[in-house]
């Protein structure tokens, strides 16, 4: 998803015009930006948090040549997930696990997500059947106590 998907949704879901989702999105960043920049961080409880992490300098590789390089220190812009968002994601992996491909890249391995389309598809049929059913066999107790 990149910013204008996020934007579209955003409009979508508070029911306001993709310029109005387009100002609240970049209000977001710019105060999640200068509060990072001031030293501070961004909590937002059950979602996770905005904060500073420095990183040490090291020693490098350069791929190509295979020479020694000296990566400096660095100030560096984090996001660590919250209870409720790790959860998800957990409950989600499971689900969409099968879903994921791994590639290989020389003696390196690199897993490389990448969802099928189709198959995502299939999951999200099944979901909704399953909260089809259990709608159905809701209704179908209400009527039965009430009649």
């Amino acid at each position: 998803m990149n910013k204008a998907d996020l934007i579209e949704k955003i409009a979508e879901d508070a029911g306001i015009t993709k310029t109005q989702a387009n100002a609240a999105l970049d209000s977001f960043t710019d105060a999640v930006t200068k509060t990072l920049k001031s030293g501070g961080k961004v909590t937002l409880v059950g979602f996770g948090t905005f904060l500073l992490s420095y990183r040490e300098g090291r020693k490098g590789h350069n791929p190509q040549t295979k020479a020694t390089i000296n990566i400096k220190e660095k100030i560096v812009a984090r996001f660590k997930s919250g209870k409720d968002l790790s959860a998800k994601l957990k409950v989600s992996l499971k689900e969409l696990k099968p879903l994921l491909t791994k590639k290989k890249k020389k003696s390196n391995l690199i897993i490389h997500y990448k969802l099928k389309q189709k198959l995502w598809e299939e999951v999200i049929k099944k979901r909704q059947k399953e909260n089809a059913s259990r709608a159905h066999l809701g209704k179908a107790v209400l009527l039965k106590n009430c009649c």
